[in-house]
């Protein structure tokens, strides 16, 4: 699983499924050894290939208000 950091924009169109992602309740921090650098909080996108691709933020508001525009048809 590659990390990928904040502002990959995924086209709506490209994938099936979206969710919300913790580093430390997913044990990523187990397999990176670190707490990536302090983005915690995450959206994981299943794309239609069944890839997965990770954004990352520092705090759950900003996460989240991104997840919304996910759930909204906008990212």
């Amino acid at each position: 699983m590659e990390k990928v950091l904040v502002g990959k924009n995924i086209d709506k169109r490209l994938y099936r499924d979206v969710r919300t992602i913790n580093w430390f309740a997913a044990k990523l921090n187990e397999f990176y050894g670190d707490n990536n650098n302090g983005f915690i909080y995450g959206i994981e996108v299943q794309t239609l290939d069944s890839d997965y691709e990770c954004s990352w933020f520092r705090n759950q508001k900003e996460r989240d208000q991104h997840f919304k525009l996910y759930c909204r048809g906008i990212i």
